[in-house]
């Protein structure tokens, strides 16, 4: 039986590869850079246990849990091929077959179990399954996931959590209706195994117990529980939404106004949030059953927010229209359990990043898992609204595959095209800061590695710049960008300058601020007059002036102007103070730590020194900055000796 219809299941791994492999020649983008390109811990060269925790636990900043099993993987990757975004894209490609080869066995197994669609037996039931994988395989939404490297958390995570699904429902359909402790031991043993792999990899994965909750919820506690074990086991199942929303009670209780509370470093509140993630939510839908390539791109930060129930109105209906979905799956779920399955299953995988949490409004590779539940659901009606019209049935499931397929090479194309996917991404979403942005910058290289000119593109670079401007209030890289063309072309403009000093001052600062000044830094050191040391140095103050500035992003700030301050101006005494400042704000900063190590070795305090370079070496637990403490070490010995001669 499963011979038939693997070469179905091999015929769609093989669309997909085609389907995606235009776009294994694209490059690094937006937090490839942050977590990747530019993440220092990550450069290991060296095949020891030590290197390889170093890059583990590299970018310890992604989450609360520091995501190390898919930082582990780029740890590898990097001592392989370096960083090469064709190799890096090519195994999210493998990683998303393999991934489609488990929902296709995920699939069949719930099909069977619930008999649907339409009375199915096994060999509808892999049927369906195929149909299905290659759907989920070959949609547009998936896209990202693939061939955003970054992206690698979400889709390796969701291989530890179907992974273990597949092991829970293995385990729980051995005794339907009268557990054994033997099963529900396994069952439990491999769920939070999987779980924990997955959220180590991406702290969503935490929601592998949420679909384990799903698929027992509809799976398992519809018969009659016909022992004393099974019964406490669905007391406890149904039991968990009830602990959580209580747990969600008692922090609003202990946190009062939070909802209403705008977030650090966002422009809107929880509740805002949540009032725009019901239209996100829609948005979402759409896109998995009606793509329009229109739609899709590497940025939503275009889409508007939500301030109240009826601003925009579309706000109210969304959300009756997801509470009209929900309360249909439950009221159908003895007559339709597969659809019903797929409506619960989908929210469920927005729980997290689809609610109040302070994450920004929308990214497409939040669907990777959740969007199998609109695809069950809507496979689910096709399939028993086709019972009878097999010939039918197949021919719809065979253009639906290879529409999606279609839109899904478009998109590849597109992002494998270096440049103009970014040009491209600009006139999909003029009003959104970060594709203008891109598109600018992306010229701007052409421009550095001599191959376009930049008379010939100067009004296209400003255009876009003024449109990324234009597009957020609190964007600051447009002035990153505009002081930029301004070196470039020796023309500086006092407005934009005080238009970045105002934002700066008054605006809601980017978590990732402090790039934006090492740019700026350099960009002052060439020594033009369209961008000086001084206006550096006003964008400093004003920077540090605003009150939303906090966290890692003050603390980085304070490190680079009193760099700045030291190795520009010769202040090593206001360079000082820039860096207590900092470690007041984050002691644990070990890198600014050892920068102000060096400067009291330049301020001749050697004694301080040395005590600052050892609490810097205990703080950093997986030795990222040993070589820098070690050679201030010898410095501090040198100047020791030569004052003793």
């Amino acid at each position: 039986m499963m011979r038939r219809f693997s070469p179905l299941l091999l015929a769609a791994f093989a669309l997909t590869v085609v389907a995606y492999f235009p776009g294994l020649t694209g490059g690094f983008w937006f937090d490839d850079y942050g977590g990747l390109v530019y993440n220092e811990g990550l450069r290991v060269t060296r095949w020891t246990w030590a290197d390889f925790l170093r890059g583990t636990w590299s970018y310890a900043q992604s989450g609360p849990l520091g995501r190390p099993v898919a930082m582990a993987t780029f740890t590898l990757d990097y001592l392989v091929h370096g960083l090469s975004p064709y190799w890096a894209k090519l195994e999210n490609l493998l990683i998303h077959l393999l991934n489609g080869g488990l929902i296709y066995l995920l699939t069949r197994r719930v099909t069977r179990l619930l008999s649907a669609p339409a009375g199915a037996d096994d060999r509808v039931a892999a049927n369906f399954a195929c149909f299905v994988a290659a759907w989920w395989l070959l949609t547009p939404m998936a896209t990202t996931s693939v061939l955003y490297v970054v992206q690698r958390m979400t889709s390796l995570s969701a291989t530890f959590t179907l992974l273990g699904l597949l092991g829970y429902v293995h385990f729980r359909s051995r005794s339907p209706g009268a557990a054994r402790a033997g099963d529900l031991l396994g069952a439990s043993l491999l769920l939070l195994v999987a779980t924990g792999l997955s959220a180590y990899t991406k702290e969503t994965g935490l929601l592998t117990i949420g679909y384990a909750w799903v698929l027992e919820f509809v799976l398992f506690a519809r018969g009659a529980a016909t022992n004393r074990l099974e019964r406490a086991w669905r007391a406890f199942v149904h039991a968990l939404p009830a602990l959580v929303l209580g747990a969600f009670g008692w922090y609003l209780l202990q946190h009062p106004g939070w909802l209403e509370s705008r977030i650090p470093g966002r422009d809107f509140s929880p509740w805002q949030r949540q009032l725009s993630e019901f239209r996100v939510l829609a948005f979402y839908q759409r896109q998995i059953l009606f793509p329009d390539i229109l739609q899709f791109g590497l940025y939503h930060d275009d889409f508007a927010i939500s301030q109240t129930w009826t601003e925009p109105i579309s706000t109210a209906w969304a959300a009756l229209l997801h509470l009209g979905l929900i309360a249909g799956a439950l009221a159908a779920l003895r007559r339709w359990p597969l659809p019903a399955l797929g409506v619960l299953w989908f929210y469920m995988g927005h729980l997290l990043e689809s609610s109040v949490w302070p994450l920004e409004l929308v990214h497409e590779h939040r669907n990777y898992l959740a969007m199998w539940g609109v695809m069950l659901a809507a496979g689910g009606l096709l399939f028993r609204l086709t019972a009878a019209v097999p010939d039918i049935r197949r021919l719809l499931a065979f253009i639906l595959v290879l529409a999606f397929a279609g839109v899904t090479l478009s998109r590849a194309h597109g992002m494998g095209g270096g440049s103009d996917y970014f040009v491209n991404e600009a006139r999909l979403h003029p009003r959104s800061a970060r594709a203008n942005y891109d598109a600018a910058t992306s010229l701007i290289k052409l421009i550095r590695d001599g191959k376009i000119s930049l008379d010939e593109h100067r009004d296209q670079i400003a255009g876009y710049l003024d449109a990324s401007q234009a597009a957020d209030a609190n964007a600051l890289a447009p002035f990153l960008g505009k002081a930029l063309l301004a070196v470039f072309g020796e023309r500086r403009s006092e407005a934009d300058l005080a238009e970045f000093e105002r934002r700066l001052r008054h605006g809601v600062p980017p978590n990732a601020i402090h790039v934006i000044f090492l740019n700026l830094m350099d960009l002052a050191d060439q020594g033009s007059s369209s961008f000086t040391k001084d206006d550096l140095e006003r964008l400093f103050v004003a920077a540090l002036a605003n009150p939303e500035l906090g966290g890692a992003g003050r603390t980085a700030l304070h490190a680079n102007y009193g760099v700045f301050l030291a190795d520009s101006r010769r202040d090593l005494d206001g360079a000082m103070k820039q860096m207590v400042a900092a470690l007041d704000n984050s002691p644990s900063a070990s890198e600014v730590r050892l920068h102000y190590a060096g400067m009291l070795i330049g301020a001749g305090r050697l004694d301080d020194a040395r005590r600052q370079i050892d609490i810097a070496r205990q703080s950093d637990k997986f030795g990222y900055n040993t070589e820098f403490a070690d050679n201030l070490s010898r410095l501090a010995d040198s100047q020791q000796h030569a004052k003793q001669r």
